[in-house]
């Protein structure tokens, strides 16, 4: 394996040595293990040694980096300066959190792909974590296809991207206003969904990093390899999670498959109907619209008697 591999890591020793696990298998030449610290109490101290102590199960020939961070970061903070450091010693490299479990082929599609889209400016960033329907998997006749969505559930990328990444995103509220933000959807629905995100972010009521990727893709203009089949299992769905704590979601311990040897796309070009299902169904958008229809219908309901009542009454 040639791609060096970026590890993030907190508190859960368990999940923590289940992506090592199958990190070993790999065997990368090189391992960059970030360690986020504890907060202020004795139980969290244990529980991030225990994560820390992994380094030492490190059993192949292999230059192993460490990053432990002296004080609690948050979520936000922790990632991005890990991100940061490793970008700071490679060109590029492969990204895994401490619970996203990569399938063997997970390791041949990045490292392939990263090679053959090395100096692709177009190309952002490569998932893992496929999320479309068995129908599709079946149906495509490539391995992958291009997205507008960053997926990061174990994913690799370039430093060329990372440097148009900004945590604070301080161009949000004037790219907000412009023609290139407004022209960029379809769907009035999904250009709202992204502006409540981004805004949420911009203003700090968003605790989270991985949104701020996906707008530095779009701010450039980038697109996305998602490959045409799941690659990652992420395992850190429940209530000691950060963000993922849905254990009914979709996208909990998805089951991973095969994808090796590639069939690569013909030409670059975003897959509409791919990203259509992914806003639907991945991000929501299906059960964002039925909400909105529902809330309408009940207003209709409530109010439209009380408009065509007081019309009558006072009409002109």
């Amino acid at each position: 394996m040639r791609a060096p591999v970026l590890f993030l890591t907190y508190n859960r020793a368990t999940n923590a040595s289940r992506v090592l696990e199958a990190i070993r298998i790999a065997q990368p030449r090189k391992l960059y293990f970030a360690s986020n610290a504890a907060t202020q109490d004795a139980e969290g101290f244990q529980r991030v040694r225990q994560v820390r102590d992994l380094t030492k199960t490190v059993d192949w020939e292999c230059e192993l980096r460490t990053l432990f961070h002296p004080k609690h970061l948050d979520v936000k903070d922790s990632i991005t300066t890990s991100i940061s450091w490793f970008f700071e010693n490679e060109e590029e490299g492969i990204i895994l959190e401490d619970d996203c479990v990569p399938s063997p082929d997970f390791w041949g599609f990045c490292d392939e792909l990263l090679e053959k889209y090395r100096d692709d400016h177009r190309i952002a960033a490569i998932a893992g974590n496929g999320r479309q329907n068995t129908e599709f998997s079946r149906e495509y006749p490539y391995s992958y296809y291009f997205s507008s969505f960053v997926h990061i559930w174990g994913w690799a990328t370039w430093r060329r991207t990372w440097e148009h990444y900004s945590v604070d995103i301080p161009f949000w509220q004037d790219w907000k206003r412009s023609r290139d933000w407004r022209t960029r959807f379809s769907r009035g629905i999904e250009r709202k969904y992204w502006e409540q995100k981004f805004d949420g972010v911009y203003s700090g009521e968003i605790n989270t990093w991985d949104y701020q990727m996906l707008l530095a893709a779009w701010r450039m203009d980038m697109l996305s390899i998602v490959p045409s089949v799941n690659l990652v299992s992420n395992e850190g769905f429940g209530v000691t999670a950060a963000n993922t704590r849905d254990l009914d979601s979709p996208f909990a311990f998805q089951e991973t498959k095969s994808i090796l040897p590639l069939t690569h796309p013909e030409i670059v070009e975003r897959h509409a109907d791919a990203d259509r299902y992914d806003f639907e169904f991945g991000f929501g958008g299906r059960k964002r619209r039925i909400t909105i229809r529902v809330v309408e219908g009940f207003r209709r309901k409530l109010f439209d008697p009380i408009y065509r009542l007081i019309y009558r009454r006072f009409p002109g």
